[in-house]
């Protein structure tokens, strides 16, 4: 059997309880293992504990869920355990009123990682979402925030952190000056960053995108550690071809991909 190593993974997995994803759990294992994954991790958008108040979450997993959702992926886990490594986890933004109570949630849950998603411009997600549009003013609330978020230590690595160029026309100097400014975080606090192959899906014509190109070359310069990954919210997207595929062309621009 090809060595562990030599085998894709993907860290970045949804399901339906998201209610923006297709697909049972299991078809998500299934496929990874005819594709021949090392690794699948689910790290589901998390659930917040929101008072009355406070938006309603439409996007994301349900405080209710929680235990289903982790007891379902443990028990692909132990079920598929001699074909797969299975893992458990949660894609998170970093609001910063309820990091307590991620933290708790993930000792409490015994969770294997978290990812770093971040999606809106303010502490709930009422505000601006990052891949419709962001002003210079916003992406200076991302890079702010992206640090306080890395300096707490809960997050295993950051996700599309290209994302705010998403449904821009230019990479112009703000752009550029953003870029820079959450590279040299991944560099201070040496955390990973993701190479999201789903943008590929969602890009416009006229539109930057991402993975962002222009980000991705001034990248290079900062030596990061680099995960694929497809967020995948279809099983029918995870193939060992198209890991490979990215995996090859950056490592000629030479990046270090990690894997699994």
């Amino acid at each position: 059997m090809e060595s562990k190593s030599n085998r894709p993974a993907n860290w970045h997995t949804h399901t339906t309880r998201c209610n923006h994803a297709v697909g049972a759990d299991r078809e998500y294992v299934e496929q990874a293992v005819r594709e021949g994954f090392a690794l699948l991790g689910f790290s589901e958008h998390t659930a917040w504990p929101y008072g009355e108040s406070d938006f309603t979450q439409h996007r994301r997993l349900d405080l209710s869920q929680m235990d289903e959702y982790v007891s379902s992926v443990r028990a692909l886990r132990d079920e598929f355990s001699d074909r797969i490594d299975i893992r458990v986890g949660l894609e998170a933004e970093y609001f910063p009123q309820y990091m307590s109570w991620l933290r708790d949630t993930k000792e409490e849950y015994g969770l294997d990682y978290i990812l770093l998603g971040h999606h809106y411009c303010g502490p709930s997600e009422s505000f601006q979402y990052y891949g419709y549009g962001c002003t210079p003013k916003a992406m200076s609330y991302f890079t702010e925030s992206l640090a306080e978020a890395v300096e707490t230590g809960l997050f295993m690595y950051i996700a599309h952190p290209d994302l705010m160029f998403n449904t821009l026309g230019t990479f112009d100097a703000n752009c550029r000056s953003a870029s820079i400014d959450v590279l040299e975080i991944v560099k201070e606090y040496r955390i990973p960053i993701e190479y999201n192959i789903s943008g590929f899906q969602k890009k416009k014509p006229g539109m930057l995108g991402y993975p962002c190109r222009e980000f991705w070359e001034l990248a290079s310069a900062y030596d990061p550690d680099v995960y694929i990954g497809f967020d995948a919210h279809d099983p029918s997207v995870l193939s060992a071809d198209t890991h490979r595929e990215y995996s090859a062309a950056l490592r000629t621009q030479g990046f270090r991909v990690m894997n699994p």
